[in-house]
């Protein structure tokens, strides 16, 4: 599999295995093809680290957890256990991975928010405005991706509120598996789904009627995962930071976050100047 369409692999060069598990526009999984901003971006560190890349995709679709025995699943299971050289997604760095794999410098900051939908004509209708008012009601069902960052973050917070938090998405029982079940959830009507703020911003201009609430929460960063002590991290460190100053990464987050992107119609606008009277 390729992480790139026409990226040719070059007998001259070595050829790293690269771990992934889709998710738009991150990595789209196109019959085996793989497209996207992570493709382009490897595509590009590539060539300035003069290596190419081979992808595959993760057997369990899992990022990486480790389980009760001390082993890992997900793709840091795959990097840990030699299956890849690497690993490339919307993957967050957090100190229980770096403990058993080794990231590079972070390519994105991110940070948790409310992703939820309410129809223009909705908008003069008050709902809630804080991670607190939606703690503070039973109407309005939330979640998140089972088994993931923000799952962790909430359950093993020093703050006793997030903490509650979690408690409550448990006992809702209304965890996802990944990113895409969740937004599903969030249009199909009365649900929010806490996820992190860069996917948020994609789903916005996929949807009409989508809105963040409550600004973002926990700062994290996405970064590249390798083996311990792999000897490929400099070079990869370098040629990121490179890659950052040259204004390429900011590039390749606008094309791609704007691909597609609906426009919603004139009225809907119209109707949203409206409610700004309420």
């Amino acid at each position: 599999l390729l992480l790139a369409v026409g990226f040719q692999l070059n007998a001259a060069k070595e050829t790293l295995t690269v771990i992934t598990v889709p998710n738009s526009p991150y990595v789209i999984n196109n019959n085996g093809d793989f497209q996207g901003f992570l493709p382009e971006l490897l595509a590009k560190l590539g060539e300035k680290a003069g290596v190419a890349f081979k992808g595959a995709l993760q057997d369990d679709g899992r990022y990486g957890m480790e389980e009760e025995d001390g082993s890992w699943n997900g793709m840091i299971g795959s990097v840990v256990n030699g299956k890849a050289d690497m690993a490339a997604a919307d993957l967050t760095m957090t100190a229980a991975r770096e403990r058993v794999v080794d990231f590079t410098v972070p390519f994105m900051q991110t940070g948790i928010t409310i992703l939820y939908y309410q129809p223009t004509w909705k908008k003069m209708i008050k709902t809630f405005k804080s991670l607190e008012d939606l703690m503070d009601q039973d109407d309005i069902k939330f979640g998140c991706v089972k088994g993931g960052a923000t799952e962790r973050f909430f359950k093993n917070s020093k703050v006793g509120f997030y903490n509650k938090v979690w408690e409550k998405m448990i006992e809702m029982d209304e965890m996802t598996s990944n990113n895409d079940e969740g937004i599903q959830k969030v249009l199909a009507g009365g649900y929010a789904y806490l996820i992190e703020s860069s996917s948020a911003e994609y789903a916005m201009t996929q949807y009409c009627d989508l809105t963040t609430v409550g600004g973002n929460i926990n700062l994290r960063n996405y970064a590249l995962a390798l083996p311990q002590g792999s000897q490929y991290r400099e070079t990869f460190n370098l040629a990121l930071l490179e890659l950052m100053e040259e204004g390429e990464i900011s590039a390749l987050k606008d094309k791609w976050w704007n691909k597609n992107a609906k426009s919603c119609d004139q009225v809907s606008s119209l109707l949203a100047s409206f409610a700004d009277f309420f």
